[in-house]
């Protein structure tokens, strides 16, 4: 943490994160492996006649590397407890019709953190990935004032979200506050003060109400469009 300059221990990080991400991916590949070979993974056939082997995944390595939000890397990661977590957890904190907010996402992801210990640090990385996921939703929600081509904001999003888990990752390795503090420390806790003030700014800014009167506008617009089309 006194290594070079901050950029330098940002780049650290982020090389770091890639490689221990990877004893994983090995492990979960060897699991999904054992799985299939014992037959437990067939899941039909496809349209074409071929044999599915899905039915239990545990990691989704390139669909993660590729993916352009927080929400679909939790989902590629762990699938399958992602899978338990948004049935068991995350389905019964919501009434019929209700879009999960902060606070359904937020006790889905103490659930999870108790799941993997009782280390401080896990329960501050997923503290700080809930405000992530709500942060990333608000910005999608405010797309309609950037109208950016769709592999630009694909590779925005994929880099952001990686940015942003990579430090989570080194968070919850952490595990105890000495150690965590210590990598805050030496990145001027550079996430735990952009997520919650990002959040913050977005919700007090007026730019998602903004969104949502141009999407309203748009909708009916081409609603009208299309009664004189007929």
């Amino acid at each position: 943490m006194t290594y070079g300059t901050l950029g330098s221990r940002i780049l650290y990080f982020n090389i770091a994160s890639y490689g221990y991400k990877y004893k994983f991916y090995g492990v979960w590949s060897f699991s999904d492996a054992n799985v299939i070979a014992h037959g437990l993974g067939y899941n039909g056939k496809d349209k074409h006649g071929s044999s599915l082997w899905d039915r239990v995944i545990s990691i989704y390595v390139v669909e993660l590397e590729m993916a352009a939000t927080p929400v679909k890397m939790m989902g590629y990661w762990n699938h399958q407890i992602s899978v338990w977590l948004n049935r068991y957890v995350s389905a019964r904190l919501m009434t019929k019709g209700q879009k999960s907010g902060l606070f359904v996402t937020g006790a889905t992801l103490m659930v999870s953190a108790f799941w993997h210990g009782f280390y401080p640090f896990y329960y501050v990385m997923f503290f700080f990935s809930a405000i992530f996921v709500e942060l990333a939703k608000d910005i999608y929600r405010i797309r309609i004032l950037f109208p950016l081509p769709g592999p630009v904001c694909q590779f925005i999003g994929c880099m952001g979200s990686h940015f942003v888990m990579n430090y989570l990752s080194c968070v919850m390795a952490s595990l105890t506050f000495e150690r965590g503090l210590l990598f805050g420390q030496g990145t001027n806790y550079l996430i735990f003060i952009l997520l919650p003030v990002s959040c913050i700014l977005l919700k007090l800014s007026g730019l998602i109400k903004m969104a949502k009167k141009i999407e309203l506008k748009q909708k009916e617009k081409a609603v009208g469009e299309s009664k004189k089309d007929k």
